[in-house]
């Protein structure tokens, strides 16, 4: 797809295009009085069943996950509320659940969640008060969350897909005595 944001950043079409002809179509766009945020990688993302992307739009006045079916045009919330969506992790095609961090609970919390693209079923995945981070297989069975507060240093756990703990990586126990000590 090509993204186009034009020069006074209002308005944002997602046009696909045919490299042989060099026709384009709009599948999708965005009007805003004031600003759009540039696009970028997590704008978009694409499903394997042809039809539906995931958009990735501040529309709504904080940053939310949407599924568009470009086909027909319909979008659909798959988040929403008063908070943004800080990284879009991805998408597993498989389950059909998409991971991201956002900042619902509070402005100073990254947390880790993951929801069904029908917008149902979300669950935190992160346990630990500050920001949390987190990097997914490939294949969507297993990522490392990074959690840091102002409390603690960097901890860093290897987790399956459902959350459980397969084992604590970098534990930082030396500096977080030292800290606790002053």
């Amino acid at each position: 797809s090509i993204m186009r944001l034009n020069r006074l950043q209002n308005r944002l079409d997602i046009l696909h295009a045919d490299a042989n002809s060099g026709e384009s179509t709009a599948v999708y766009q965005e009007e805003n009085g004031k600003y759009i945020s540039e696009a970028s990688d997590q704008t978009v993302t694409y499903l394997e069943d042809g039809e539906h992307l995931i958009l990735n739009s501040e529309k709504d006045g904080y940053f939310h996950l949407y599924l568009l079916n470009y086909q027909s045009g319909v979008i659909a919330p798959i988040t929403s509320g008063e908070y943004d969506i800080c990284d879009f992790l991805g998408y597993d095609e498989n389950s059909g659940h998409l991971f991201y961090t956002s900042y619902e609970e509070s402005s100073l919390e990254k947390q880790l969640y993951s929801i069904h693209r029908d917008g149902k079923g979300k669950e935190k995945m992160s346990t630990r008060a500050g920001v949390n981070s987190a990097t997914f297989s490939s294949d969507f069975k297993y990522y490392i969350l990074n959690h840091s507060s102002i409390d603690s240093p960097q901890y860093i756990t290897l987790h399956d897909k459902k959350g459980k703990l397969l084992r604590v990586l970098i534990d930082n126990a030396a500096l977080t005595e030292t800290i606790r000590t002053f």
